[in-house]
């Protein structure tokens, strides 16, 4: 990834695994015993370490090194949490530090850029297709549906989360996961930006493929197949 990018960076990646991995241990240590933050935080490393030991596999690019990371923190934690709470409450606390810390900044940095841009949809959909290569990588699969003028519909066909989830029986985390990208999403005000933006299906939720629509405010479709969309 030796390409710019403002839309990915390392050190915006770094501060999500930071968020998350500080978020999830702070709870943990509230959750227990005064006096042991040390064997809470050993006992969440190891098993944090000992999922990126046992799926280096799945690392296929370094975008993917990534993922793994992240999903070895996120299923860590989630193991660490449920061993002192509910699983209602585990979910509650891994959406805190997997989307509420980070929401705040990221609605700001791409509400900024929509305001300021000329053609807000097309700053958000070449985004989108910049961050596919930088971002997502290899362990994804796109398929581009529509991309005209008006409109810009994604399918995304593969999942590195997703399949990951199921391969260590815990789906349930796509409620979290499937959450992620309407951080960015609540920054779209159709009124003043032109354009709406719409996730009907997902692949987390049980469905085929993850739909992401962008579409002209004056000509919204979305949630809709239409016939040209046909694979």
């Amino acid at each position: 990834m030796n390409k710019h990018s403002e839309w990915v960076s390392k050190e915006s990646n770094q501060l999500i695994l930071s968020s998350l991995k500080n978020t999830v241990l702070e709870y943990l240590a509230g959750k227990n015993e005064p006096g042991d933050p040390e064997l809470i935080s050993q006992a969440f490393h190891t098993e944090y370490n000992r999922l990126l030991s046992e799926n280096r596999n799945w690392v296929e690019d370094e975008q993917s090194e990534f993922h793994l990371h992240f999903m070895a923190l996120l299923l860590a934690g989630y193991k660490e949490i449920l061993k002192v709470s509910t699983q209602e409450e585990a979910l509650a606390v891994l959406k805190k530090a997997a989307i509420d810390s980070v929401k705040d900044d990221i609605q700001q940095g791409v509400r900024y850029a929509l305001d300021y841009a000329n053609d807000p949809m097309r700053v958000l959909v070449e985004a989108s297709k910049e961050r596919e290569e930088m971002f997502f990588g290899r362990t994804f699969t796109f398929a581009r549906i529509c991309d005209d003028e008006e409109r810009y519909h994604l399918h995304v066909q593969k999942c590195f989360y997703h399949r990951f989830a199921v391969y260590h029986s815990v789906t349930e985390l796509m409620n979290i996961l499937c959450e992620w990208d309407w951080i960015w999403a609540g920054a779209i005000d159709p009124e003043r930006h032109g354009f709406r933006f719409s996730l009907p299906t997902t692949l987390g939720y049980g469905n085929d493929v993850c739909r992401f629509y962008f579409e002209r405010a004056g000509d919204c479709q979305c949630g809709m197949d239409l016939p040209s969309e046909q694979e």
